[in-house]
């Protein structure tokens, strides 16, 4: 072809040695100033496979890509950050062979993550904190007793107590929040002089599992009875009339 110029020896071991370092016959064009056809001809007569990559989005972010992936950033994330689309981070992190930490979803990754405040069972409400000492296998704890250590500038110790003032065990603020050293303590200042909220049928089944009371003189009695019945026994050897 007239004014068409093949590439030297010199030229196709360069291309070559670029191809393998960026991956993308686009890029070695642009930088030995070459046209894109006799970079992908070179390369298809070496019997290198071409990537097919499209990497212009991609590569001037090719430092952050490697270190967001060690960091362990989602793809989706990393192709937000950049304008590109998630097939084409996945692929140019797979085609230039980056290290890359798995992706957990987990606390406020996870796509359903509302803020990590819920209710337990018992009305209290529960917020996120893995790192806390008493949190549970979800990485949950009481938000009240949370605000009470901040309250006091200290770890509450085992057995101490949380009270909510207004009854209200959503309201966490904490002048509504005090502490008590024990359960004990806790139970006989919030509930003293408080009768149970027990249907009828539950008071007619705690009187019915009582056992009758019987009076010292008449247990002094029985007991009496019951010693000199056995000392008869013992002389006569029949029971008394």
């Amino acid at each position: 072809m007239k004014g068409y110029k093949h590439l030297t020896s010199e030229q196709i071991r360069e291309v070559l040695r670029l191809y393998q370092e960026l991956k993308s016959t686009r890029l070695v064009a642009d930088e030995m100033g070459v046209s894109l056809y006799q970079v992908q001809g070179a390369i298809e007569r070496a019997g290198m496979q071409l990537t097919g990559l499209r990497e212009s989005a991609c590569t001037p972010y090719a430092d952050d890509l490697r270190r967001w992936a060690r960091e362990g950033v989602a793809i989706s994330e990393m192709a937000r950050r950049i304008g590109a689309t998630r097939r084409t981070v996945a692929r140019f992190l797979r085609i230039h062979e980056m290290e890359r930490t798995p992706f957990v979803q987990v606390g406020s990754t996870h796509p359903r993550w509302k803020g990590g405040r819920m209710f337990d069972k018992s009305g209290y409400v529960l917020i996120y904190r893995p790192s806390h000492h008493e949190a549970n296998r979800h990485g949950q704890v009481r938000e009240h007793r949370v605000v009470m250590e901040q309250k006091l500038g200290r770890l509450l110790q085992r057995g101490e107590v949380v009270h909510h003032l207004d009854g209200n065990r959503a309201n966490n603020h904490p002048d509504n929040l005090e502490v008590y050293e024990n359960n004990a303590l806790h139970l006989a200042e919030t509930r003293a002089g408080q009768r149970p909220n027990w249907s009828a049928e539950g008071w007619a089944r705690l009187h019915a599992k009582r056992r009758p009371r019987v009076s010292r003189q008449s247990r002094a009695s029985q007991e009496a009875s019951s010693t000199d019945a056995q000392a008869s026994l013992d002389t006569s050897g029949q029971m008394p009339a």
